[in-house]
Formats: structure tokens, sequence, C-alpha cells
């Protein structure tokens, strides 16, 4: 008879003790059970859950109630004791992050290097927590200037305060970013209290308003003076950053700003360019709608020609006609020499001809026969002669 497989064997770390056993123990608070089976073989092994006992223990403090500080305290001591390492900050970055002061305290007087849990400490919302680690380090500017950014973006006022200080003079891309990153109106009305100038810009020429999250802080920064029409990175200002995210209110605020909607970047796109390239189509007909509304030229051509229905796919160039002739029926015609110069690479015979047909009998007369002479140029016979019927008619 053939031999049974050997069942496979479960490789036990060093000391046959299985790193969940040691999680278990420390989730417990069990003390004498940690000082049995911790070692400087195991006390490093990340478990199940790709955790140390160490990082295991902050994680897992708020599971038992009643938890004792004073045990944890002793807990931590007798893992660091037998090699646990704190030198790469995992762990106090996880109390940091947490908001565990009493951790953070424990693991900062066993050597744990402050400066890496400064950004954690910022986004926890604790000043005690970020005066502690500023108190027993020096941490580099570049990381206090990062960690001004995270609480910016948390919206904590007071450790912006007091990171200040230590940050010396951040460069101007430091200061877009955390403008552009603030949370509210008070978090940015803090940033600029202590020095951080709305009309600043990177070194792409972006200013805040090119990346700015926030409908009310956009409404602040434009108040305060911040340019609505600088030119940033590729020429785009701010609409066409907000436009291209998809940013419905930014863009609605800086149309009521009075931000120029046919603004072209460097290769010859304006707002409206892409806004028509948004794929869920409630956002895209909403972002053009709001364009159109405010002046965007619908037939505008990009540096090789092309209008905003390039590339789009045959659906959502029919949607867009329809959206824009919703808006203004007299748009149809110049939307009908968009289509000339690139709709008929998506679109077929029969959805030209219809398109064409679909100009209102009402507007016919306000056309002008510069707006369909192109489609003359067509390959298709069909296309050519309702083009011309439509000219007779205008005639």
């Amino acid at each position: 008879m053939p031999r049974k497989a050997p069942t496979p064997q479960t490789t036990l770390p060093a000391g046959n003790v299985r790193p969940s056993e040691i999680l278990d123990a420390v989730e417990a608070g069990d003390l004498a059970r940690v000082a049995g089976l911790a070692n400087d073989s195991n006390v490093n092994e990340r478990g199940p859950l790709c955790r140390t006992p160490l990082e295991h223990l902050i994680l897992t403090r708020d599971r038992v109630e009643g938890r004792d500080d004073h045990i944890d305290r002793v807990l931590i001591r007798l893992l660091v004791s037998r090699g646990a390492r704190l030198q790469d900050g995992s762990a106090l970055a996880l109390a940091a992050g947490a908001g565990d002061t009493a951790m953070v305290d424990a693991l900062l007087a066993l050597g744990a290097p402050a400066n890496v849990a400064l950004e954690d400490a910022a986004a926890s919302g604790s000043p005690r927590m970020v005066a502690t680690i500023l108190e027993r380090a020096s941490p580099p500017r570049a990381r206090v200037v990062t960690a001004m950014r995270v609480a910016a973006h948390k919206g904590h006022v007071e450790i912006l305060r007091l990171l200040h200080p230590y940050a010396g003079t951040p460069d101007s891309a430091a200061v877009v970013a955390s403008l552009s990153m603030a949370r509210n109106p008070e978090t940015l009305h803090c940033l600029m209290e202590i020095g951080f100038a709305p009309q600043a810009r990177d070194h792409q020429g972006n200013t805040a308003l090119h990346d700015v999250r926030v409908a009310s802080v956009a409404t602040a920064l434009i108040a305060a003076g911040s340019p609505t029409n600088p030119r940033g990175g590729g020429g785009d200002t701010p609409i066409m950053a907000q436009a291209r995210r998809g940013s419905l209110h930014l863009v609605e605020v800086l149309v009521r700003a009075g931000a120029n909607v046919n603004a072209v970047n460097d290769h010859g796109l304006t707002a409206l360019h892409y806004a028509a390239r948004i794929r869920r189509k409630a956002d895209r007909a909403s972002l053009v709608e709001l364009l159109v509304r405010a002046g965007a030229d619908v037939a505008a051509a990009n540096a090789h020609g092309r209008s905003i229905l390039f590339g789009r796919t045959r659906s959502v160039v029919k949607d867009l006609w329809h959206g824009i002739g919703q808006i203004s029926p007299k748009l149809s015609g110049r939307m009908a020499g968009a289509l000339v110069r690139d709709g008929s690479q998506v679109l077929g015979q029969e959805d030209v001809i219809m398109m064409l047909h679909a100009i209102p009998e009402e507007i016919r007369p306000d056309l002008t026969a510069g707006d369909l002479m192109p489609w003359l140029r067509s390959e298709s016979h069909d296309i050519r002669r309702t083009t011309l019927r439509i000219l007779a008619r205008l005639a």
C-alpha cells in the first residue's frame, strides 16, 4: 500500500512559543505569563496580526475594562528588557496616533525616538502629547512642517500654534500645501496668523486654490486675497485644477469669485475640457452645466484643434450634446461645429445625421452657414446631403 503523506508540521519560533501565545498574554495583561514566554528570540516576532507584542499591547489596551496603566508600564519595561525594539519608533507612533499619553510617556522614558511620532501626535489632536514630544526631542524642521500639514488637515489649531515656533521659515511649497489642507476657515485663519500668506505659490506656480478641498476654505482664501486666475503647473488655473478633480462646489466658488471659465492652459485646454472627461454621468452633467451657464465656450478647441468632445465615447458625446442643448438650444449650432472637428471619429453616420436634424427649428434662422458648412467635407454622402438641406433652409 502506498505510504500516507506526512502531516505538515508548523514551525515554531525559537523556544517553541507561538507568537499568538505572547500576544494573548500581553492583551490579558498577564505579567507572569509574559515573563515566562518572552525572550530575545521571540519578543520582536510578528504574530497573526503582523504585530509585535509591544505593538499589540498599545493597540489592545482599550479592550480590557479597567486596564491598569501601572501594569502596562511594567509590561513595557519587561518587553524592552527582553529585547523589544524601540528605535524603529513603531510602538511610539501607534501610541501617539491613538492619543495614549500614558503609553507615550512610558515609551519616551525608556528611550523611544520622539521625532518619529511627531506627525502621529499631531494627528491625535492631543496638544499635551505634542508638547511632550517637542520637549524631549529636537525634531528636524522638515518633520515639524509635515506635522503642521497633518494638524491643518485635522483642524487642530492649538497644535499648529505649538508647532510653529519649531518650523523655522517653511518654503513656499510647504506653505501652499498647508493652506490647501486646512480643514476649515478657523484653521486657515490660524495659518495666516502665523505667517502663511494666501498668495503663496509653489515651484510650479500653484496656489492653495489649486488643491484646496473644502469650499468654505476656498471662499476664505479668496477673501484673504488669493488670486483666482494664476497659472500653475502646465498652465492650469485653479478652476481647471478643480474641474479636473470634479469638485463641483469648489468650481462654483471660483465661478462666483469671477474666475475665467475660458482660460486656456499650455495644451489649449479649458475647464470645460476637463469637466467633459469626468466619468460619472451625473457629476459630469452638473459640472458642465455650471461652466456653460457661466459662459464657457462649448466649441473651444485645444492646441491640436480638438474640442471637448474629442476622445469621448459615443454615449458621452450624446449626453453632452443633449445637456448643452437643453441649457440653451442656440448652443446646438456651436456644438455642431465642434462635432465637425472630431465627433465623426466617435459617432456613426446615423448619429451625426440625427444630431444635425436635432437642431431646433426655432434657432435655425440664428445659425450661420459657417456653423454647418464644415459638414460638407464629410466622406458620407448622406451627411453632406443632410447638411445641404439645412443650409438651403438658412438661405
